[in-house]
């Protein structure tokens, strides 16, 4: 039956709701939701047209988890977990915790053209539950400095099919507040991408072909690229000036071109034009 929860039980609670276009109306709307802060930060559906959710919560009691089998499925494990939920229809299917024994953030879900599902994030967890995938691919279990980022990837089904702390020694950041991002994107092949910010000058950097900084300046965005089918990483780079700069946003077009937006405070951020295009450079 319909997912339905049309009580708050905790301080803070994510909502969902689906609407009609021919007339605006909404079809249904639900809390979402346990005794604690609860947040849904990032939605997107996958070529079924299926809805995932993630967030962060920090509910102990009432926080609606459902298994299915073969899927990962975790309780609340420190003072802040990551979750992902995934409804058919109207209906809750599944929906887990993600993280370890501190705190765990998610900030962005992406399906790819395989129907896999993929979040990415920032834990403190050094029991986060990291997944080596073999065939080559990229895999850090071991937390460095306060905390890490992370990406993981998941079956159409929700099993865990890939998981790694993505950082240096420093701090990393990929956003727990709760403005919109938008830090993973495909290409046509299926190949991921994510942005997001380091403090660490030994950030797993890989040089490939074209754009390529490997310049620490104390505060800088970061894009990376993994390989679609055995999670390899294939490029890393910083993305700053002189520091002061973070990326939160990251789209890839039909036609693999990769845009990248975010904030920053160096006077002198990398700005190059094109023979015809916008240029602000200050």
């Amino acid at each position: 039956g319909a997912y339905n929860k049309d009580g708050m039980n905790g301080t803070e609670d994510g909502f969902l709701g689906k609407f009609n276009p021919s007339n605006g109306r909404a079809d249904w709307v639900t809390l979402f939701g346990g005794n604690g802060n609860d947040r849904i930060l990032s939605l997107d559906f996958d070529r079924n047209e299926n809805l995932y959710f993630a967030g962060h919560a920090n509910s102990s009691t009432y926080f609606p988890l459902t298994s299915l089998s073969g899927a990962y499925n975790q309780g609340i494990g420190g003072s802040m977990d990551g979750f992902i939920g995934k409804m058919v229809g109207d209906s809750l299917v599944w929906c887990s915790f993600v993280g370890g024994s501190s705190g765990d953030w998610i900030s962005s879900v992406k399906t790819d053209n395989d129907n896999n599902v993929w979040i990415c994030g920032n834990t403190e967890s050094s029991d986060f539950p990291c997944y080596n995938s073999g065939g080559g691919a990229f895999y850090d279990n071991s937390l460095g400095g306060d905390n890490d980022d992370f990406i993981m990837k998941f079956s159409t089904a929700g099993a865990r099919v890939f998981g790694s702390f993505v950082g240096g020694s420093g701090k990393e950041w990929t956003g727990a507040s709760p403005a919109p991002t938008n830090r993973l994107g495909f290409d046509r092949m299926n190949n991921v991408f994510m942005v997001g910010m380091t403090e660490s000058s030994d950030f797993p950097l890989k040089h490939s072909t074209g754009f390529y900084d490997s310049t620490y300046a104390g505060h800088d965005g970061y894009l990376m690229e993994f390989q679609f089918n055995n999670n390899r990483q294939m490029w890393g780079s910083f993305v700053s000036g002189s520091g002061g700069t973070e990326l939160n946003n990251i789209v890839v077009s039909s036609d693999d071109r990769i845009f990248v937006g975010g904030t920053t405070m160096d006077s002198g951020f990398p700005i190059l034009q094109d023979s015809t295009g916008f240029e602000q450079s200050s």
